[in-house]
């Protein structure tokens, strides 16, 4: 019972690592969108 509470800390911390690559991944594409844009 007590050693439960540990995997579901890691997987939420986990999931936020996801989440932040995720952001960083989608970031630096609307960049290069709004780049290419203004090129044009």
């Amino acid at each position: 019972m007590l050693k439960q509470p540990f995997p579901s800390k890691n997987l939420k911390r986990n999931s936020r690592k996801i989440n932040v690559e995720f952001d960083r991944k989608f970031l630096d594409f609307i960049f290069l969108i709004c780049c290419n844009l203004n090129r044009n």
